[in-house]
């Protein structure tokens, strides 16, 4: 007959492996658990303990603005991994001038709109607006993630770089970024709106193009334009795929004409050119 391990030493071995547990699940949620500021590496293994303890990972980005009066400008962002691996929240953006840290910035308390979101006959926005959300904070993807990386653009064609950030984690097509202002008088950054991260700079036409993917409805695509300092829709395009025939479909043309949106005639547009 083989002898019984005692229960008192049974007892405490269990209630060490539990104990042990629950400080591993704690210091991966509060982040504390690494502070390993290169790049993220995670394993694909099958020990699920050590996954947990390595599915918070600390990384630094650098992310270059060109020249500010012959000095360089750009942002360091401090960031930790979340729960999905392939994102990051980002924690901290300080701004450097020649490595000197001039500013730091955190999650605006509230997402600004940047433009007037007119409405249409329905008393609804033109553009999409995700300044209500209750649940953002400011993001970047892995680098194999181009859509989730930061933005660098001339927001307002002053001869300088501004920058946008992914402020909400969405496995959606539209993916909200917002974007910050560079003040050349104060030398610093204000969060400026919220945009999709499909927008692009005209310098040609000073214009600002944004383009909300709407599935199987039809893409739509917003023009920008400053004036008097302040950022307003010009011209939008609604594509409409329900009501099509044959290869055609019909766009939808609204342009701004004494400060309100009118819409023109409708354009007949074929799927496929050629």
């Amino acid at each position: 007959m083989k002898n019984k391990m005692p229960r008192t030493p049974l007892i405490l071995v269990l209630s060490l492996c539990i104990f042990c547990g629950n400080l591993v699940s704690c210091h991966t949620r509060s982040g504390t658990a690494l502070a390993d500021t290169g790049p993220a590496v995670l394993r694909s293994g099958t020990d699920h303990m050590l996954d947990r303890v390595q599915a918070l990972l600390f990384r630094t980005q650098t992310v270059p603005l060109g020249e500010w009066r012959g000095r360089a400008l750009s942002l360091e962002l401090e960031e930790h991994q979340t729960e999905w691996r392939y994102s990051f929240q980002v924690d901290r953006i300080n701004v450097l001038l020649d490595g000197e840290l001039i500013q730091t910035i955190t999650a605006p308390e509230v997402l600004p709109n940047g433009v007037e979101r007119l409405p249409d006959g329905a008393d609804n926005p033109y553009q999409a607006d995700w300044s209500d959300w209750d649940c953002y904070g400011l993001f970047d993807y892995s680098p194999e993630f181009e859509d989730g990386s930061p933005i660098v653009l001339d927001l307002n064609f002053d001869g300088h770089m501004d920058f946008g950030l992914m402020c909400m984690e969405t496995l959606g097509r539209n993916v909200p970024y917002v974007f910050y202002l560079w003040d050349p008088e104060r030398e610093q950054f204000d969060c400026f709106g919220t945009f999709n991260y499909t927008l692009e700079a005209n310098p040609e036409s000073q214009q600002l193009i944004e383009v909300d993917y709407g599935g199987n409805e039809g893409d739509d695509t917003n023009w920008y334009a400053w004036e008097d300092g302040r950022l307003v829709l010009v011209r939008r395009e609604e594509e409409d795929w329900w009501n099509y025939h044959g290869p055609t479909y019909h766009a939808y043309i609204y342009v701004r004409e004494n400060g309100q949106m009118v819409r023109k005639e409708d354009e007949i547009r074929y799927y496929y050119a050629g």
